[in-house]
């Protein structure tokens, strides 16, 4: 079995049964400012972005539709904390995760995230490109 990726293949072996993969890279803007929480020891980098498509239809005129996620990242360094701010364009590669959670009417509720593991700021505010790789924290 081989999956082909963004800039690069990724080969998988199969042996028994079938290997999984979860992975997501997201292409979008941060539409609002991050929020940096401490978890015991680790900070808890959480924000929104969002990611568009569109395509032409059939009439010749074009279709936009926007997602929005969630992206968290444990052990964010401060500068890549500080630098995800509204409208700044970012690359995202994670994993993806579903969480629950109780609302105030006792039911379950259910949501998605996107687990980072790199966070590329591609432009800013600041015009600086940064880049986060640290391996610090633990990664749920």
């Amino acid at each position: 079995l081989f999956v082909a990726g963004v800039g690069r293949s990724l080969r998988i072996k199969k042996r028994g049964k079938m290997k999984n993969l979860n992975r997501i890279c997201a292409l979008g803007n941060v539409v609002a400012d991050g929020e940096v929480s401490e978890k015991g020891q680790y900070k808890l980098l959480k924000f929104r972005m969002a990611t568009n498509r569109s395509w032409k239809k059939s009439d010749g005129t074009y279709e936009k539709e926007t997602t929005y996620h969630t992206v968290e990242r444990w052990g964010a360094h401060d500068s890549i904390s500080r630098a995800i701010v509204k409208g700044v364009p970012v690359y995202v590669e994670g994993r993806i995760a579903n969480s629950e959670y109780v609302k105030q009417d006792g039911s379950k509720a259910y949501f998605t995230k996107i687990m980072a593991d790199d966070i590329i700021i591609l432009t800013g505010k600041s015009e600086a490109r940064q880049e986060t790789r640290e391996d610090d924290g633990p990664n749920w």
